[in-house]
């Protein structure tokens, strides 16, 4: 029989790596050939998710240089392939820090600082020249400029993964460093610099992105969504998008939605706050993604009504839920729902505000028709509306009005939209800061 001791450490470090934390401790305990293979596991991704275990960690690195040197042939920070640091404001990170820790972890691949407001060029240049196989980097608030961009860009060719939000310091032109960045993931949500002549034709380029967040940016109109959109003499910007989120304020319509999303057939999964769009939208979503989307936000778009969202429900098979949270559809719009747990009460009655993967099936079992009210003259003015520019579909610019009594506008615009979940965070937070 052979026992556990016996084993060779790279199996060792198998049978461990699937230990819970804790018990990654005891493991480490047993003798010398589980610590170390033990040991690896235990500092892949170490904890530092408050004040006091930022400075555990930054004296382990320490201690390690020293005592446990002498027992184990590499530095602990060498094992650090992750790390979220998180913290209260008064415990944030900041350059010192950072660099200590990038001096001990050189083969970092993934990397959270939240919140970063103490973080500048001096560290994140640091990084860059220390770590050029990063692979992910999320900050929030740092106060870093251009030049921590553009070194990134240049040092660390392997990044897939991009956070920037609410780093208010950055250019217009903060994406351009990375064109020949093979970006996946990108979250540029809180951020006020974008602007249509240079973010998005950047963005634009960034053709292996498959995760898009642009929440709170106030900078976001049609003009900048159509620089997302095809044109007769190249192709699809953003072909491989799968994840879409937005706020968008009563300029993002039907005018923009749809072809963007006729043309982006791949998403999975979609987030519109406070968009003007109409049924229209939701309609076109039930026909080009029925296979395909699993996730729909709708935060604050009142303009869509009950069966529209029915006829999507039953269009996508693979959706699982809907936030219509603030949408102002009423709980009684879908009289197949036994609790009013996910309704609110308003104005006018109680408002869904979101439908589970329970609420979903329940209406999709429905056989009463209450996704058809209105289907006929929907049809009639999603055809009507339709041009081809650069053989594109786009609604037509004179498409002022919706279909629904309880939304109608005219020309004149005599309905009044009011104001836009990680995403519905972003929503109230920008809110609470203005006031």
């Amino acid at each position: 029989m052979i026992h556990l001791d016996q084993l060779p450490v790279e199996l060792l470090s198998l049978i461990v790596g699937n230990v819970n934390h804790k018990g990654l401790f005891n493991c480490a305990l047993i003798n010398k050939r589980f610590y170390a293979a033990t040991i690896p596991v235990l500092w892949r991704a170490p904890k530092a998710d408050d004040g006091h275990s930022i400075d555990r960690l930054t004296r382990s690195l320490v201690y390690s240089l020293s005592s446990i040197r002498r027992h184990h042939p590499v530095i602990l920070g060498h094992h650090i392939r992750q790390l979220d640091i998180t913290a209260r404001d008064d415990d944030a990170l900041d350059d010192a820090g950072l660099m200590f820790i990038v001096d001990h972890a050189h083969y970092l691949e993934d990397l959270t600082i939240h919140p970063a407001h103490r973080i500048t060029d001096i560290s994140i240049q640091h990084l860059s020249r220390h770590c050029t196989q990063l692979r992910k980097l999320h900050l929030y608030k740092a106060t870093i400029t251009h030049r921590s961009v553009h070194y990134l860009g240049q040092r660390c060719r392997q990044l897939r993964e991009l956070g920037l939000k609410a780093c208010h310091e950055l250019l217009p032109i903060t994406l351009l460093p990375f064109a020949e960045v093979p970006l996946e993931h990108l979250d540029l949500s809180e951020c006020r610099w974008l602007t249509v002549e240079d973010t998005a034709l950047d963005l634009a380029a960034l053709d292996r992105l498959v995760h898009l967040e642009l929440v709170c940016t106030r900078t976001i109109n049609t003009k900048f969504i159509e620089q997302l959109l095809p044109t007769s003499t190249a192709t699809t910007p953003l072909p491989l998008l799968t994840y879409f989120a937005i706020t968008g304020w009563t300029d993002i319509s039907d005018q923009v939605m749809v072809p963007f999303i006729t043309s982006h057939p791949r998403l999975e999964s979609l987030h519109l706050l406070k968009c003007g769009i109409t049924d229209l939208t939701l309609d076109t979503i039930a026909t080009h993604l029925p296979t395909t989307l699993h996730v729909l936000a709708l935060f604050s778009c009142e303009l869509i009504t009950a069966p529209a969202v029915r006829r999507l429900i039953r269009a996508c098979p693979w959706l699982v839920m809907i936030d219509l949270e603030q949408c102002k559809l009423l709980y009684d719009d879908f009289p197949e729902l036994d609790e009013q747990r996910l309704a609110m009460d308003g104005e006018d009655g109680y408002y869904v505000q979101i439908l589970g993967y329970s609420e979903i099936t329940a209406i999709r079992r429905d056989t009463r028709g209450l996704d058809d009210i209105g289907r006929s003259q929907l049809e009639g003015a999603l055809v009507d509306s339709m041009v081809m520019v650069d053989e594109q579909p786009v609604l037509h610019a004179s498409l002022n009005t919706t279909l629904s009594p309880k939304t109608a506008t005219d020309s004149s615009g005599t309905k009044v939209i009011s104001s836009s979940t990680k995403i519905q965070h972003h929503w109230h937070r920008s809110v609470d800061k203005k006031h």
